[in-house]
């Protein structure tokens, strides 16, 4: 199982989304359940996968989902099992391709590893993601995203240092904290525009 996104209405609406990988197939498929796991349904085939429910999901039904080779997709109709994805434009994380014939060109996004949206995000309609060269902003729900820093690593630097958690306060100015694994940590009081490593002792 690749990940497992519970509803923030979960009381109400008993809704949980499964992605798995199928294997004999070569896809990952995305399974939701409405009745506490009794029955489960097909709500995706592919290699897109939901990363992440927006906190007020049973208004305004907004799920980000994520593709390790074409990058973010948001979807808002509210359809548990026949979710209408459209594309997210992240030119930020834009991967380029130059062809001696054809010059350059976008041969996909980086790989987004985490979303977290604002706790505020039912007013300020804001959205984090987390890739290797930068975390982007969205502050249209996630149609539209831009830089906010770059985290200066590479894709040669090793698992253990990517950025794979992030988690932020309400209110105007939110502390954002970002970690990796071990015992990576930074904290940003500026929004994510700058960031101070936190020593853990």
């Amino acid at each position: 199982m690749d990940g497992l996104l519970f509803s923030p209405n979960y009381a109400l609406d008993h809704a949980v989304w499964v992605a798995r990988n199928d294997e004999q197939n070569f896809r990952r498929d995305v399974l939701v359940t409405s009745n506490e796991g009794k029955n489960w349904t097909m709500a995706r085939a592919g290699n897109a996968q939901p990363l992440a429910l927006s906190p007020s999901y049973a208004q305004d039904s907004t799920i980000l989902w994520a593709d390790p080779a074409s990058g973010l997709y948001v979807s808002r109709n509210g359809d548990k099992v026949f979710p209408s994805l459209q594309k997210a434009s992240v030119e930020a994380l834009s991967i380029f391709r130059f062809d001696p014939q054809a010059g350059w060109s976008v041969s996909g996004e980086q790989a987004v590893w985490v979303v977290a949206f604002s706790p505020n995000f039912a007013q300020d309609r804001m959205v984090y993601a987390v890739a290797d060269a930068a975390l982007v902003l969205s502050t249209d729900g996630g149609g539209a995203w831009s830089p906010l820093c770059k985290w200066n690593f590479g894709a040669a630097q090793i698992e253990a240092q990517r950025i794979i958690r992030l988690a932020l306060t309400a209110g105007d100015r939110p502390v954002m904290v970002a970690g990796g694994a071990g015992a990576r940590l930074a904290v940003s009081r500026d929004g994510g525009r700058s960031w101070l490593p936190v020593a853990l002792k």
